[in-house]
């Protein structure tokens, strides 16, 4: 062999090499940390202390009940989420990824048993999706599932949770009349809504046991996401709780967040109230959480 083809050859070899040693660095095995709900971006979740990268094999896999958001209200990215595989689901408890930013899948995306994957926006890719779990779509996007392959397995699920917004009817303005022949639109214009929703977010899970304020927030701001993508905007505001425990039968004092919006209280809206509320008890295990409507309180229990 020549001078000049070893000189080539020691080339590729070195090129080869050196993608080799590249993608191995780059190319890492990462695993959400602990069995608590969290956010996605939060680098303290995740075992390498570092949030995902695109060529990362992600693993939510530890036992326990909790969900991990992805989440705009919280985040900097203005792009999507790109991991070269997606692995969801323990051995025992429900593990949930709640996800409001598009998901790219370079290689597989797999949905285990006791998993459940909401979507808030499209997921997509090259890869293939294993659905044992459950898959739902979420909230008022135009939903898009584009990628190569999804398989719903026997005892998997596709759904959808809750109903957009295009499909709630509100009143008309011209349905307003007031009791004192006042009209509303002399100094404002026309109303934008004819009432108010809220729902109070507890800091405690099972009645009395302390959340950390990131899975307090966490919840928040999926609520508080829920409202703008369903009604246009929200609001926030912290309050202090009291209620009676059943457990100590002693009262609870406790921070909280009321998530409200304006909204006409059709039927459909206080459906879509009572189905958030009604997830936001289970997940946080509580018997029940406060919601209002028009200022009138009510208990939506978990089951």
């Amino acid at each position: 062999m020549g001078v000049h083809k070893k000189k080539i050859l020691f080339i590729i070899i070195k090129l080869l090499v050196t993608c080799l040693l590249f993608d191995s660095v780059t190319s890492a095995t990462i695993k959400w940390r602990n069995g608590r709900t969290g956010n996605w971006d939060n680098p303290s979740n995740w075992n390498l202390d570092r949030t995902p990268r695109e060529s990362d094999d992600v693993y939510i896999s530890v036992n326990g009940n909790y969900t991990v958001f992805i989440d705009p209200i919280s985040s900097d990215k203005f792009e999507s989420i790109k991991v070269r595989s997606f692995n969801i689901g323990a051995s025992s408890g429900n593990q949930t990824l709640n996800a409001a930013y598009p998901i790219y899948i370079m290689k597989e995306a797999i949905v285990y048993p006791n998993a459940m994957i909401q979507l808030d926006a499209p997921i997509y890719g090259e890869g293939k999706i294993s659905v044992m779990g459950r898959m739902s779509l979420l909230g008022s996007f135009a939903y898009s599932v584009n990628i190569s392959d999804v398989d719903i397995e026997e005892g998997g699920a596709l759904d959808v949770i809750y109903l957009s917004s295009s499909s709630q009817s509100a009143a008309s303005p011209s349905d307003f009349v007031s009791s004192n022949n006042n009209r509303a639109d002399d100094v404002f214009g026309h109303p934008l809504a004819f009432g108010e929703i809220s729902i109070t977010i507890p800091s405690t899970r099972k009645a009395d046991i302390p959340i950390t304020y990131e899975e307090h927030q966490a919840y928040v701001h999926f609520v508080s996401r829920e409202f703008y993508s369903l009604f246009g905007g929200c609001s926030s505001s912290p309050s202090t709780g009291y209620w009676m425990s059943p457990v100590s039968n002693q009262v609870i004092k406790e921070e909280v967040t009321v998530v409200s919006t304006s909204v006409t209280p059709t039927k459909q809206v206080k459906h879509t109230l009572r189905q958030i509320a009604r997830w936001i008890a289970r997940e946080m295990e509580q018997e029940a959480v406060f919601v209002k409507v028009n200022h009138v309180a009510y208990l939506v229990y978990a089951s």
